[in-house]
């Protein structure tokens, strides 16, 4: 047989159709999984690395499954993983448009869930969420004919089942469904401001906004806009800060914060002040060269210039910003 270099047009199109088949199986089937469908390819794997069937626990959240193997793990009779084992002898791991675009979203959350209530993190990226890349491109050359192998034939056949995670040790089993939906925004981030991003089917959801997670208490408030403007602003995490003023609205909340003018620029940047308690935030309002859209951007609190500051912005001195504006005019 004669070694493939390139995709032909036909078959670059086929395998876009069969990934997006794929990708919508992980992340909008819902498919649910049974003992009956899994135990027999959970005994095929421990079958090739000599270890007789474990214990399959099945759980419908990833947080569920987290919590389980501690449990586990906390057990004075502490059993070894048989992770490494399971890597060489049934498969490589390739990383996955999944797992960039929801994997390590979903997997950060729960991460800090488990840590707050003092648990360990257990994960061994066995499952959809880690390895489907591979398991797609495999299986569509598969489809084609060309890849031809028993053992892919069962390793594939267990993940189709249904499975979001799988952690190996050489007593038991534990496996995450897939979650029964997921919701995105319009560039692919984990988002929604009317129901949980991720939804699991015992109710331990993630929740998102525009890729940024938060706990299910602070995320009712803010899509309620139950908090008031200082509140929001007072939130540590910078990144929940800057989605939460955006869903609230920058504009609105800035100007119930009253902020002062500090500085107006020729070029008609505006630098504001804002001060409560102990804390005293900058911020720039300017108007998009592009789409001639108001604009709002933080800045440090050092800045009492307001070209200064946008020059800042862009990662330049004054002069520069000015030079290159002149040189723009």
């Amino acid at each position: 047989m004669s070694k493939i270099t390139s995709l032909s047009t036909t078959q670059q199109e086929k395998l876009n159709t069969h990934c997006q088949k794929l990708h919508d199986f992980i992340l909008h089937s819902g498919k649910d999984l049974t003992r009956e469908e899994v135990e027999s390819y959970i005994e095929w794997i421990y079958s090739k690395i000599g270890k007789p069937k474990p214990i399959i626990l099945i759980f419908d959240s990833y947080l569920a499954q987290k919590v389980a193997i501690n449990i586990l793990n906390n057990n004075k009779f502490r059993e070894s993983q048989v992770e490494s084992q399971v890597w060489s002898q049934v498969r490589s791991q390739v990383r996955s448009q999944v797992e960039s675009q929801v994997w390590s979203q979903v997997e950060s959350q729960v991460r800090s869930q488990v840590r707050s209530q003092g648990l360990e993190f257990i994960e061994q990226s066995f499952g959809y969420g880690y390895e489907s890349w591979w398991l797609t491109f495999t299986e569509y050359w598969k489809n084609e004919g060309i890849v031809k192998s028993d053992d892919f034939n069962s390793y594939l056949g267990l993940n189709r089942c249904g499975i979001w995670s799988i952690v190996y040790f050489e007593k038991s089993v534990f496996i995450c469904k897939l979650p029964i939906k997921i919701l995105k925004d319009e560039r692919g981030r984990l988002h929604s401001v009317k129901s949980p991003s991720v939804q699991w089917r015992d109710g331990l959801d993630n929740y998102f906004i525009h890729g940024v997670g938060f706990e299910k208490d602070l995320w009712q408030k803010i899509v309620d806009r139950k908090l008031e403007p200082r509140e929001l602003m007072k939130m540590p995490n910078t990144d929940q800060r800057f989605v939460a003023l955006n869903h609230y609205g920058f504009e609105r909340a800035l100007t119930e914060l009253a902020p002062k003018l500090i500085d107006q620029s020729k070029r008609g940047n505006k630098l504001y002040s804002i001060k409560f308690d102990a804390y005293t935030m900058k911020f720039l309002k300017y108007t998009d060269t592009v789409n001639g859209e108001n604009r709002i951007s933080f800045v440090k609190p050092e800045f009492d210039d307001a070209d200064e500051a946008m020059a800042w912005k862009h990662n330049m001195t004054k002069n520069e910003y000015q030079n290159k504006l002149r040189v723009e005019a």
